[in-house]
């Protein structure tokens, strides 16, 4: 992190909890990556904004957690049926 502010001069001001792979994402997962990321807060100084899950990961923890953001996975090129 201190090396990516140096190399491009921008100061980070925040975290966000990106933990998720994908369509294989659970819930549990998510949960569970929580507390690293506050250490990781924590240990820079910098607050977590949010936490980013796959819409129907997020849905299910909009109510179990704060700031819980929903991504819209995008269909990969080698899914695509042609």
């Amino acid at each position: 992190m201190r090396e990516i502010e140096v190399a491009s001069g921008i100061k980070f001001t925040a975290i966000v909890n990106n933990s998720n792979i994908g369509e294989q994402t659970t819930a549990h997962d998510v949960l569970q990556t929580v507390g690293e990321a506050a250490k990781l807060s924590e240990l820079c100084n910098a607050p977590v904004i949010m936490t980013t899950a796959v819409e129907s990961v997020a849905n299910e923890l909009k109510n179990r957690m704060d700031n819980i953001f929903p991504l819209t996975l995008q269909e990969k090129y080698y899914d695509i049926k042609l």
